[in-house]
């Protein structure tokens, strides 16, 4: 069952649509924030991870919370690695995405049922904050 819309997308989509506040806070400016949440996973806990990564990532898309990209490592220093990103304009409106504002208590119980138990899942992870630098044009 979809969880009803219960307010305005904060940021732009990583597939490059915008939402009404992005348009009226700034018409031509890009998200200046990338959001990066590197999850390394306990050994063979990456699909079940993946699985509550995308099942949150349609909660938010039907929150209109925007689309976020999940990744998993191929090669690399690590293995069972998950990354989850998405834009956002500012630090504020990030804090606020993080604190829940303006979500409905229907959306707060969905995320957490999705979520729960995730942390059996992961060894450690980091979060990594870059500034979107656009050409000038």
């Amino acid at each position: 069952m979809p969880i009803a819309r219960t307010r305005t997308r904060l940021f732009r989509r990583l597939d490059g649509s915008r939402g009404a506040l992005d348009y009226a806070l700034n018409p031509k400016e890009p998200p200046m924030l990338l959001i990066r949440d590197v999850f390394h996973c306990k050994p063979g806990k990456v699909r079940p991870l993946l699985e509550k990564f995308h099942a949150m990532d349609r909660l938010m898309q039907a929150a209109g919370m925007g689309k976020s990209r999940i990744l998993t490592d191929f090669s690399g220093e690590r293995f069972w690695t998950l990354v989850s990103e998405f834009e956002v304009p500012s630090m504020a409106e990030f804090e606020k995405m993080m604190a829940g504002e303006g979500m409905s208590e229907e959306d707060n119980k969905a995320f957490e049922k999705v979520m729960e138990g995730y942390h059996d899942l992961i060894d450690h992870g980091r979060r990594e904050i870059f500034k979107i630098e656009e050409p000038k044009n």
